[in-house]
C-alpha cells in the first residue's frame, strides 16, 4: 500500500501566462529623434578613435614618397608593408627589436610586481587593523595625488647618486 504524499493537481481551465506573454507579437520599437542623436553622437566618437588606427594601417603600407603624394586614409597602388616592416626591423643594427624588449620588459614586470605589491598591500589594509594604518593609507593616497613630472628630476638625482642612470632599475624601481 503506497501513500500519496500531496493531492493530485486538477487541470486548469486555461495554460500558464507565460504562454500567452510568448504569443505577443513583436512589435518595434518606434522611431525616436533622441535615439537617433546617440547614434550620432557615438558614431562619430567613434570614427574620431578608430581613424587613427586606420590611417596607422595605411601609412604602414606605404612608401616615403607616397606617404606625401597620395591621399592618406587610402593605400597606394603598391603595397610595401612587408618591405616596410623588413627596413623598421634591419634598421641601425635592430634597435627596433631592443627597444621592443625593453618596452616588454618594462611595462610586463612593472606591472605584474606592482600589482602583486599593490594587492597585498591593499589586502593588508583592508582587513587587518594596526597602528599607524590611517596614517599609511593617507600617505598612500596623498602619494597619488602628486603628479608624476613633479618626481622627474628628484627620481633622477636620486638614481644617478645611486648610480642606477641607464639601467633597466632606473624604470622599474619609482613604478
Amino acid at each position: 500500500m503506497r501513500k500519496q504524499l500531496a493531492p493530485v493537481p486538477y487541470p486548469t481551465a486555461r495554460e500558464p501566462a507565460t504562454t500567452d506573454h510568448a504569443r505577443k507579437r513583436y512589435r518595434p520599437k518606434r522611431f525616436n529623434l533622441s535615439s537617433l542623436g546617440a547614434m550620432t553622437f557615438l558614431f562619430v566618437f567613434a570614427m574620431y578613435f578608430l581613424v587613427p588606427y586606420f590611417w596607422l594601417v595605411v601609412s604602414a603600407t606605404k612608401t616615403g614618397r607616397d606617404l606625401v603624394t597620395t591621399f592618406g586614409l587610402w593605400f597606394a597602388p603598391h603595397f610595401n608593408l612587408f618591405a616596410n616592416l623588413q627596413l623598421v626591423f634591419t634598421i641601425d643594427h635592430s634597435i627596433f627589436v631592443q627597444w621592443l624588449l625593453n618596452t616588454l620588459i618594462y611595462a610586463g614586470i612593472g606591472s605584474v610586481v606592482g600589482t602583486v605589491f599593490a594587492c597585498m598591500a591593499g589586502y593588508a589594509m583592508a582587513k587587518y587593523s594596526f597602528p599607524g594604518r590611517t596614517f599609511i593609507f593617507s600617505l598612500v593616497l596623498g602619494s597619488v595625488l602628486v603628479p608624476s613630472m613633479t618626481l622627474a628630476l628628484p627620481l633622477f638625482l636620486m638614481m644617478s647618486k645611486v648610480g642606477l642612470t641607464n639601467t633597466y632599475w632606473s624604470v622599474l624601481l619609482p613604478s
